[in-house]
């Protein structure tokens, strides 16, 4: 192999490593700019359950497209889990500067729990006082040719 080829290669294959490089710290951005905010209303008491319904708005402030996974959503009280909400396997794709709503995720807190530690949560409803509670969405952000983790805690206010 002579001197040039040996030169081209190596220029070629460091250009290679900064371009690898520059993309994914572009990723990791994008991803850390991904922003949640959740609301959460009561959609319906019942003598069974209390379901609460959340909707996530997913705000995308950087030039990036990516797609995530549908969002898991819990329900924490004084640090336990109270309800969830149910798995899909959806993609969800959020444009470059733009938004996304997800809308209508149901969450149920069953009646087994208003005994331990949603009880102080249906007290708080029927004397209609706000109930504050952690909203923890958990999602995996699809970036292309890798998937990253993402996971955002937020407190709410439910309300009626």
């Amino acid at each position: 192999m002579s001197i040039t080829s040996k030169i081209l290669t190596g220029t070629l294959v460091g250009a290679g490593v900064i371009v690898v490089v520059g993309y994914v710290k572009k990723l990791k951005k994008t991803q850390a700019e991904l922003e949640v905010i959740p609301t959460a209303n009561i959609y319906e008491v019942t003598w069974n359950a209390i379901v609460v319904r959340v909707d996530v708005l997913l705000k995308n402030p950087t030039k990036g497209t990516f797609s995530i996974k549908f969002p898991f959503v819990k329900l924490i009280s004084n640090g336990t889990t109270v309800g969830s909400s149910q798995a899909a396997n959806k993609d969800i794709k959020i444009p470059s500067y733009g938004e996304v709503v997800i809308s209508k995720m149901l969450v149920t807190i069953p009646v087994t729990s208003f005994f331990s530690v949603a009880s102080d949560v249906l007290k708080s409803i029927q004397n209609k006082k706000p109930v504050k509670l952690t909203v923890k969405v958990t999602t995996t952000v699809n970036l292309g040719w890798t998937e990253l983790p993402y996971e955002s805690n937020d407190e709410i206010t439910l309300k009626k």
